[in-house]
């Protein structure tokens, strides 16, 4: 009789071995969150069980991803620095919109795409460096980036579209490249620190509402 207790204690000991190693292991490995990587693009970051996606404050984006999807930082709120890797080509759709505590982003030089709202009210944002093979610069891009202070247009930007500036209150100071044709409807409305705007040849069309409630302009040179 005590025999077969003991067996019974000891077979139940023998179970739970490897019960309890998968426990930790799952425990060891889902404590951190994680980015979700599929086909070279960046999907999402995934809350662990500790670090929740939002309390996230760096990120380093590994080498051989090609693109930030769609949402993919999405409301990171506490998120400061991000580090991308040379082989980034797309920033998607609302990839840092809501990112408020954002600083510094240092985009890599073979990137082509920055998507519609992609860095919409990152309102702590103030230097960003767009790198001269960026070839479209969408909608809403940088609306409400508050704190921008400086931005560069590459030579391969041909438009500037619908609110990519609107209430980028810090600008000060724009100038248009000659091989921009087009400034879109809002493209810097609401910037209300603008002083100065320098266009060069090439301008074919302003539409409406295109520098409306920058009331502080000072000086606007149109060819």
């Amino acid at each position: 009789m005590h025999r077969s207790r003991h067996r019974k204690r000891r077979y139940r000991f023998i179970v739970l071995i490897p019960i309890l190693t998968v426990i930790l292991l799952y425990i060891s490995t889902h404590v951190k969150s994680k980015l979700i990587i599929e086909d070279n693009v960046l999907i999402r970051i995934e809350s662990g069980i500790i670090e929740r996606r939002s309390s996230i404050k760096q990120i380093t984006v590994p080498v051989g991803v090609t693109k930030l999807g769609d949402n993919a930082f999405r409301e990171c709120k506490k998120l400061e620095s991000v580090e991308l890797p040379e082989t980034i080509e797309t920033i998607g759709n609302s990839a840092f919109e809501d990112c408020y505590q954002l600083e510094h982003i240092e985009l890599p030089k073979n990137l082509k795409n920055i998507e519609e709202s992609a860095f919409r009210n990152c309102v702590n944002l103030r230097v960003i460096e767009l790198p001269e093979n960026l070839k479209r610069l969408r909608i809403n891009a940088f609306r409400g980036c508050h704190s921008l202070e400086k931005v560069n247009i590459p030579l391969g930007i041909t438009a500037i579209e619908g609110y990519t500036f609107e209430e980028c209150k810090s600008l000060k100071k724009i100038i248009l490249h000659d091989g921009i044709e087009k400034i879109f409807t809002g493209a810097f409305l609401n910037c209300q620190g603008l002083e100065e705007v320098e266009m060069r040849e090439g301008i074919k069309s302003i539409m409406a509402e295109a520098f409306s409630g920058c009331e502080n302009i000072k000086s606007i040179k149109i060819p």
